[in-house]
C-alpha cells in the first residue's frame, strides 16, 4: 500500500496539469492582493466599508480556492485507477504481491494526499494574506473558523476523491470527469435551490433532494459560511445563509463511506 502511495505521489507531481493549477492559483492570489489594495485605497477609511470590502474580497478568493481545490480532487482522484486500467498498468501491478484491496487504498491515498496538500497550501496562503492585510481581524473571522473551514474543504476534497475511484473502477478517465464535474454543477444548482427556501417550499424540497445526492458544493458553502459576517453575507443575497441541513456534514461522512464501499465492490469484480 505504502509504495502504491508514493507512486501517485509521484505521478501527480510529474502531471503538468497540476503544476499548471499550482501557477494560476499563484497568479491569482498575486492579482487578488494586488486589487485588495488598490480597491482600499480607492474607497473611503471608514470602518464599516474597509469590512465590507474586506469580507468581500475574503469570499472571492476563497470562492476561488473552492473552485480549484475541486478540480485537483477531481482529476487527481479520477485519473489513478482508470489510466492504469487504460494503458494496462494495472495487470503488472496486481501480477506481484499486492491485493486489490491494497491498490485501491494507497491510490485512494495517494490521491487524497495531493489534494489535500494542494488545498492546504492555497488555503493557507489566502489566509496569510488576509491576516497580513487585516482582513481577517476586522472581519472578526477568529482562527477557529479558519480550521473549521478548512476541514470542512477538505471534506468536500474526501468526497469527490472517494466517488472518483468508485467511476474510475468501471468507467475511462474522461467519462469519470464529465459525470463528477456534472454532479457537482448539479450539486450547485441544489445549494441554490435549498436557500431559497423562504420563496418557494417546493423548490427547496427539490434543493434538498440533490444536495443529498452531490454533498459537495453544499459543504463548501458551509465552509464559506465560517469565514464570513453571517449579516453580511445575507445582506448580499439579501436571504439567509444558514440554510445548510445541519447534518451536511454527518451525511458527506457517509457518504464517502458508501462512495470507498462502492469502489472496492465495483474494482473486486473488475476483470484485468
Amino acid at each position: 500500500m505504502t509504495a502504491i502511495w508514493r507512486v501517485t505521489v509521484l505521478e501527480a507531481r510529474r502531471k503538468k496539469t497540476l503544476l499548471v493549477l499550482s501557477i494560476i492559483t499563484l497568479i491569482f492570489l498575486v492579482l487578488w492582493t494586488l486589487g485588495y489594495v488598490v480597491a482600499k485605497n480607492a474607497i473611503s477609511t471608514n470602518f464599516g466599508r474597509s469590512e465590507e470590502l474586506g469580507l468581500g474580497f475574503l469570499l472571492i478568493g476563497f470562492s476561488f480556492l473552492v473552485m480549484f481545490s475541486t478540480l485537483t480532487a477531481i482529476l487527481t482522484g479520477s485519473s489513478s485507477i482508470a489510466n492504469d486500467c487504460e494503458t494496462g498498468l494495472l495487470h503488472g501491478v496486481l501480477s506481484r504481491p499486492v491485493t486489490r484491496l491494497q491498490y485501491l487504498a494507497g491510490r485512494l491515498a495517494g490521491a487524497l494526499t495531493v489534494s489535500l496538500c494542494f488545498s492546504a497550501a492555497s488555503f493557507g496562503a489566502l489566509m496569510l494574506l488576509c491576516a497580513l492585510l487585516g482582513i481577517t481581524s476586522a472581519g472578526g473571522v477568529a482562527l477557529s473558523d479558519i480550521l473549521t473551514a478548512w476541514l470542512y474543504l477538505a471534506l468536500m476534497q474526501t468526497a469527490l476523491v472517494a466517488l472518483a475511484q468508485a467511476l474510475g473502477a468501471r468507467l475511462r478517465t474522461a467519462a469519470t470527469n464529465i459525470i463528477l464535474l456534472s454532479m457537482y454543477f448539479i450539486g450547485d444548482l441544489g445549494s441554490s435551490m435549498v436557500a431559497l427556501r423562504p420563496l418557494s417550499e417546493g423548490v427547496y424540497k427539490v434543493g434538498y433532494a440533490i444536495i443529498h445526492l452531490s454533498p459537495f458544493s453544499a459543504i463548501g458553502s458551509l465552509a464559506s459560511q465560517q469565514l464570513s459576517d453571517v449579516d453580511f453575507m445575507s445582506g448580499l443575497s439579501g436571504q439567509a445563509v444558514n440554510s445548510m441541513p445541519d447534518h451536511m456534514p454527518l451525511w458527506t461522512v457517509c457518504y464517502i463511506a458508501l462512495a470507498g464501499l462502492c469502489a472496492w465492490l465495483l474494482f473486486r469484480k473488475r476483470d484485468l
